[in-house]
């Protein structure tokens, strides 16, 4: 058996709490940065010097130019282009934006920004606009379909948006909003007038449908055409952003009310994305010979986070073909090393396993089940190879995800334990469990290697406990019980253009309060246990 450390994080034990609220919880990765930071600052970089997102991926692009970074699925392969081609290409964008004055600036709470939306299914060109972004110091307001027609309405209106990029099927629809907008009385579109679109072959029946609603179309290829042309003329120019800009506006769609924009900026998912690097890589590389399979909508913060790894490390980015069902089709073609999803889809890969499995007979069916039985009892003292039953057994059902997944993760909801050690057998490796929130740039816990329904505070987050009276949960029961509380420098500011909502999001003294009731163990380890509030 091994000798496994489940030390999470320890209490705070200098400072005294504050009424109705549990000591700090300080990281015990935390203590080991003490030398680059301290507990009332919590942030260090990644690289020196890359303070952000931006400044990380020209890293790479120095270190690495010819590295494949975005793949795209044609046919039965993956085509590819270098970390070069998408710098140079962004670039071009980026001119081109800026060029035709498609990202104006606007005041908004006291501050310059310049906004550009987009919308499609997860892809190249997504990133690539991303990327312009950031280069003309640019917010990213990422729409999403599950916004729905009133949540989309109210984000462009918000921000005053004035273009949009997004894919040709996403035009019909658009259209739709655009003409139920014009005919409200209360028009939130109204200041929309440029789309561009990724596609080259937008139809002139579309094209005259949007002029007739005061929009002008451009493709992607003709703001790129623009680019090139400034960068020819030397009349190149740069926004360069600083680590505490805001790089996207992601809305939460929560269930009542108005969508929320959490301000993401640099330093928030920078720090998030390295504190995660810290956790995992004590077990795990990843690097640029590590390739992602991106198919969780790039708008949410838990893909996000997924992408600035990449940026930073340099792992490739294969988008799925756009079908979820599908998806496992793309995996074994493009054969991805790290696999991040969601408690839904585990549990579909679990169905189809153990169907699977039940519809076998004979002695292939008890050779199988007697592979099960051994490496979950392996698994429990926290290994998940088996060089015998993994070549007669497991290494075919690796097979359904690519057969080369070393590393995968969940977030966002929980899943049941029994699946998460079936699919640990499976695929031999472990299944990182996450817990956080979008303002917290989704990753602010994870668990440790081995460990299982726990996930302990990382280097830049720093947690305590509130009393719920109500709910009979106190910081000084045993074990410690409260509303979770996080603090730190990946923790947002505030919802754009929302001080009402910002303000209810906080603790007197700054601290958010995640709605979540947890349990801390012994170790520093974080349960979550209840609901504080229904939101």
């Amino acid at each position: 058996q091994q000798l496994r450390d489940f030390t999470y994080a320890t209490w705070r034990m200098d400072k005294e709490p504050v009424p109705g609220f549990s000591r700090e919880l300080i990281s015990k990765e935390s203590e080991a940065l003490f030398d680059r930071t301290n507990v009332d600052e919590l942030h260090a970089l990644p690289f020196e010097g890359v303070d952000t997102l931006l400044k990380g991926f020209r890293r790479l692009g120095q270190r690495l130019p010819n590295l494949d970074f975005l793949g795209t699925r044609v046919g039965d392969k993956y085509e590819w282009i270098t970390v070069r081609e998408t710098i140079e290409t962004a670039e071009f964008l980026s001119f081109g934006l800026l060029d035709q004055g498609l990202i104006p600036e606007i005041e908004a709470e006291e501050t310059l920004y310049r906004f550009l939306a987009i919308q499609s299914k997860n892809r190249k060109e997504w990133i690539l606009f991303y990327l312009a972004c950031m280069m003309q110091k640019t917010t990213n307001v990422a729409l999403y379909d599950t916004l729905g027609a009133d949540g989309t309405k109210y984000v462009m209106n918000q921000t005053r948006l004035s273009t949009l990029a997004l894919a040709k099927e996403q035009i019909k629809n658009l259209l739709k909003l655009k003409k139920e907008d014009a005919a409200s009385e209360e028009p939130k579109m109204g200041l929309l007038q440029n789309l561009v679109v990724f596609e080259e072959d937008v139809s002139e029946e579309e094209k005259t449908e949007c002029q007739n609603l005061g929009l002008t179309v451009y493709t992607m290829a003709q703001v790129m055409e623009k680019g090139k042309e400034v960068k020819a003329a030397g009349e190149v120019t740069f926004h360069e952003p600083e680590a505490e800009d805001v790089y996207m506006l992601s809305y939460t769609s929560g269930t009542t009310g108005d969508p929320k924009g959490v301000k993401l900026t640099h330093k928030m998912v920078l720090g998030a994305g390295y504190a995660c690097l810290i956790r995992i890589t004590k077990k795990c590389t990843w690097d640029h010979n590590d390739t992602i399979i991106s198919y969780l909508p790039a708008a949410h913060s838990y893909e996000q986070g997924s992408i600035a790894l990449s940026m930073i490390n340099g792992m490739r980015i294969g988008f799925y073909s756009g079908n979820p069902l599908k998806l496992t089709e793309d995996m074994q073609i493009l054969k991805p090393t790290v696999f991040a999803s969601v408690p839904r889809l585990y549990n579909r890969i679990f169905g189809k396993i153990q169907e699977t499995i039940k519809s076998m007979k004979g002695m292939k069916k008890m050779l199988v089940n007697k592979a099960v039985k051994a490496k979950l009892y392996y698994e429990k003292q926290g290994f998940y190879t088996h060089k015998v039953y993994d070549a007669l057994v497991f290494n075919k059902i690796k097979q359904l995800l690519g057969g080369k997944i070393k590393f995968m993760s969940t977030g966002s909801a929980p899943v049941s334990g029994d699946v998460l050690s079936f699919l640990k057998i499976c695929f031999g490796c472990e299944i990182y469990e996450g817990y956080g929130m979008t303002e917290t740039s989704a990753i602010s816990t994870v668990q440790l290697f081995g460990d299982a329904g726990v996930v302990g505070p990382l280097f830049n987050v720093k947690l305590k406990l509130k009393d719920i009276p109500d709910m009979n949960y106190y910081s000084t029961d045993s074990p410690p019980r409260g509303e979770i509380c996080f603090w730190g420098p990946s923790v947002m500011k505030g919802y754009f253009m929302n001080p009402e909502k910002t303000k209810e999001a906080f603790t007197e003294d700054g601290w958010l309060l995640s709605g979540d009731v947890g349990e801390i163990g012994p170790n520093g380890s974080v349960r979550i246990i209840d609901r504080a509030k229904n939101i």
